[in-house]
């Protein structure tokens, strides 16, 4: 059987008239108006939207640059996407900013420190980067170790990626296994800055279809960074933690209706025979059943229904307790302030008593001396 396609389709390319046409392939064919220049009564709102756009590029220009990382560090792409697009959104508003320099100039200035190179739902590695100035070798290190029920094998593969910001310079070096300690040596080659040598190291797993988020192993992580990754470390757990409660009291109320339905259904069957047994019509039979099934769970929702206002009554109370203590907090907090303000401004007056004080007596000796 042939397949003809119209030949308005073979002559379009990216756009006709109004409408941009991107062909997806199989067939597929997507057609979409194009997006209008925006217009903006207010200059600011156009500048911030310049210097805006201009930092999300930022993130744009590396991802040609570590193009090679980023196919490899982000395996878990699904389509229509692409690793460069999962990039570009882990780093848009954090690696690259953009400013007007005193010429005018919009300029972009990047943050290597907060770069992602790698994503996904492995366990991230922790790997320790030395550098000896004299032989312009770095060594990382790696301890093996691997905690028993985590998204982690021994199997799984080290990467580090060495970037050279100053002439954007890459290097994807694949370390150890995951399970393997030891160190492995990265001699820089010959024109890249030591002093602008940033770090990542990332996990893929076996077959790469699975990667980890990337880590920075140089410049080392400072303290206050890593109190932050704790801190959105707890705050996740705490996260979870909530979410798995609260699907446990679904589940719970799931698990009591089906008891009370199978309850009520043996009760109200018993009910239907004792009712035939004593001479009553299958269909008056049939209608006690139904009257004690109905009254049996009318009464368990009334039952969930009190527990429910309680729980409610209860968490209403425990906000309510929560809010005077943030209250209380905030009003010593105000006190405090004020103590300390107050002890300022008598220091400070006292300050300029004895100031007043040495003066009068500078004063004071001056004219003794001219009288004598």
């Amino acid at each position: 059987m042939a397949k003809a396609q119209p030949s308005l389709f073979w002559n379009m390319r990216n756009s006709l008239g109004q409408y941009k046409i991107t062909d997806q392939g199989q067939g597929k064919v997507i057609v979409s108006m194009k997006g209008g220049t925006p217009t903006f009564v207010d200059p600011v709102d156009e500048e911030n939207r310049d210097i805006r756009i201009k930092g999300f590029s930022g993130s744009g220009h590396l991802s040609s640059v570590l193009k090679n990382v980023i196919d490899l560090g982000y395996r878990e792409v699904k389509r229509p996407s692409l690793p460069v697009n999962l990039f570009v959104e882990d780093n848009a508003l954090t690696l690259c900013t953009a400013r007007r320099n005193e010429k005018g100039k919009i300029v972009k200035e990047y943050d290597y420190l907060v770069m992602k190179v790698a994503n996904g739902t492995l366990d991230p590695e922790t790997v320790t980067a030395t550098y000896d100035t004299e032989s312009r070798t770095f060594m990382l290190t790696q301890e093996g170790e691997v905690i028993i029920g985590g998204r982690a094998s021994a199997d799984d593969q080290l990467y580090a990626c060495i970037f050279e910001s100053t002439k954007e310079h890459v290097m994807l070096q694949e370390l150890r296994t995951r399970g393997e300690s030891g160190s492995t040596s990265i001699s820089l080659p010959k024109g890249w800055d030591a002093e602008a040598i940033f770090i990542y190291v990332f996990v893929n797993s076996t077959r790469e279809r699975l990667s980890s988020p990337s880590t920075r192993a140089y410049p080392a992580p400072t303290e206050a960074e890593l109190l932050e990754a704790r801190l959105a470390e707890l705050q996740k757990e705490e996260l979870e933690r909530k979410r798995v409660a609260a699907l446990d009291t679904v589940i719970d109320r799931k698990q009591r209706v089906v008891e009370a339905m199978l309850s009520a259904r043996e009760t109200s069957f018993k009910a239907r025979e004792d009712a035939i047994a004593a001479g009553k019509t299958p269909r008056e039979a049939r209608q006690e059943e139904t009257r004690i099934y109905d009254e049996l769970m009318e009464a368990f929702h009334a039952t969930e229904t009190e527990e429910d206002d309680a729980q409610i009554e209860a968490e209403e109370r425990t906000a309510i307790e929560k809010r005077e203590r943030e209250e209380k907090a905030r009003q010593k907090a105000k006190e405090r302030r004020r103590a300390i303000a107050a002890r300022v401004a008598a220091e400070r007056e006292e300050e300029r008593e004895l100031r007043h004080l040495e003066k009068e007596e500078k004063k004071k000796r001056l004219e003794e001396l001219k009288k004598s």
